[in-house]
């Protein structure tokens, strides 16, 4: 892949996403201003357990994501993935069939939620893989959009209506990925050759090569919301929702991310042996990580002015924050590599190496009592041992022997320039520093976005 396409796509999901956060402070800021604790409660708990449903596909949409990456979209042998989709569509409703059985005889309608939407937002997870392993950013950010655009209307509905029901949110969300998947899918009505198909050797094959990634995929999911479990099992529902209204804040930051995530998997498939590109990519998402925690200050003033119900969240925010310096590198750039170096088994057991940390390290916070705060600094202790090790892995590839060192300055600087300083000056004194430590970075950042 030429830079210049590199640049193409990262810049396509990258306005989509600027879009998407614009949204995504309907759901992170304003939406529990106006919902009561218990309800925004709620919704963060269907929220915390819908991102599991993507691991119902057992692997085969990350099977797509092996097969297909760093093909052209308009060159993939159309009539084989039909037969893929078919077959896996098939699987998705034999799931769904169950899901909703199930939840009927447990007569809980967050349950029913989740099990009427598993089939279709596996089918979604399936498209935009295809779309990120082939490099087509428009057809990931479009639809990106479409769902952050619906769901901003669901929000603002709420809002409006003065409604506190959880129900008729969660219920509008359902919908939403209905729709979506129906408008994917008649978009690329080629893959109608065969809409269903019980051919159960492309279902294993497909389970076999994903089924690793998935395991993997758990592993990640886990990590990044284990602490969320400890919370909200072992605190009050106020607690959880200070804990998860804080986590969602760092999620709008986390979006920022995207781009690089989507467009790098096909940028690496296809200078995988460059490793001067690959270490420079690393730096430069190292830079961004920690030029994209200065929105932290800006959120601070919004929580403490809009939303003091939530200002004592704000301590929870800033720490888990500064996971975003070393989980911005490991999302875009690690985690691909475990990827297109077939590295799907140490992928795996790395993954199991971090969450079994984290869980042992929340669970040393759960038995001593421990407030939310130290629930996020045991997060970001496990990141930045994540951190390590995947730079451990990747050490032959590295053009930049202190990156690692960078980012544990980046995080330094970050968590003293919000416990000491006041806000403004916390700014400016991390904004300088932060241009210090990665100016190397950013003059080459600087140079791709000139040309």
């Amino acid at each position: 892949m030429k830079r210049n396409e590199l640049i193409k796509g990262i810049k396509t999901v990258f306005s989509t996403n600027i879009v998407v956060v614009l949204f995504g402070i309907i759901n992170g800021i304003v939406l529990p201003k106006y919902l009561s604790i218990d309800s925004y409660a709620q919704i963060k708990t269907f929220q915390l357990y819908y991102a599991y449903l993507g691991l119902l596909h057992l692997g085969v949409a990350d099977a797509l994501q092996i097969k297909y990456g760093g093909c052209d979209f308009n060159n993939v042998n159309k009539v084989e993935l039909s037969s893929e989709l078919a077959v896996y569509r098939t699987f998705f409703l034999v799931e769904e069939i169950l899901a909703v059985v199930v939840a009927t005889l447990i007569d809980n309608y967050i349950v029913m939620a989740l099990a009427s939407t598993m089939l279709f937002t596996n089918i979604i997870s399936c498209y935009k893989i295809i779309y990120q392993a082939t490099g087509n950013a428009s057809g990931y950010g479009r639809t990106t959009l479409i769902i952050s655009l619906l769901k901003f209307f669901a929000n603002v509905a709420v809002i409006l209506s003065k409604s506190d029901s959880y129900i008729f949110l969660i219920t509008a969300y359902v919908v939403i990925d209905i729709i979506i998947c129906i408008v994917t899918e008649f978009k690329h009505s080629f893959l109608f050759i065969k809409f269903l198909n019980n051919k159960i050797t492309i279902l294993l094959e497909g389970i076999k090569i994903g089924f690793p990634i998935l395991i993997g995929n758990f592993i990640v999911n886990l990590l990044m919301s284990i602490d969320r479990w400890y919370v909200k099992f072992g605190g009050i529902n106020t607690e959880f929702a200070y804990y998860s209204f804080a986590v969602s804040i760092q999620q709008l930051a986390i979006t920022m991310f995207k781009p690089f995530q989507i467009a790098l998997y096909s940028f690496l498939c296809k200078n995988k042996d460059d490793y001067k590109k690959i270490g420079d990519s690393c730096s430069c998402i190292v830079a961004i990580s920690a030029i994209s925690c200065s929105l932290i200050f800006p959120i601070k003033w919004m929580i403490r002015s809009f939303i003091s119900k939530y200002v004592f969240a704000i301590s929870v925010v800033v720490i888990l924050f500064a996971t975003i310096i070393p989980n911005g590198v490991i999302n875009s750039v690690y985690i691909n590599l475990y990827k297109v170096y077939g590295n799907q088994k140490k992928y795996f057991w790395r993954s199991f190496l971090v969450v079994v940390t984290a869980a042992f390290l929340d669970l040393i916070v759960f038995i001593n009592g421990g407030a939310i705060e130290k629930y996020a600094v045991a997060t970001l202790v496990v990141s930045m041992i994540w951190y390590a090790i995947s730079y451990y892995d990747f050490r032959h590839i590295a053009t930049c022997r202190y990156d690692i060192l960078k980012v544990i300055m980046s995080i330094a600087v970050l968590l003293l320039s919000n416990i000491v300083l006041p806000e403004v000056f916390g700014f400016v004194a991390y904004a300088m520093t932060i241009v210090l430590i990665h100016l190397r970075a950013i003059k080459k950042i600087y140079n791709v976005i000139a040309q």
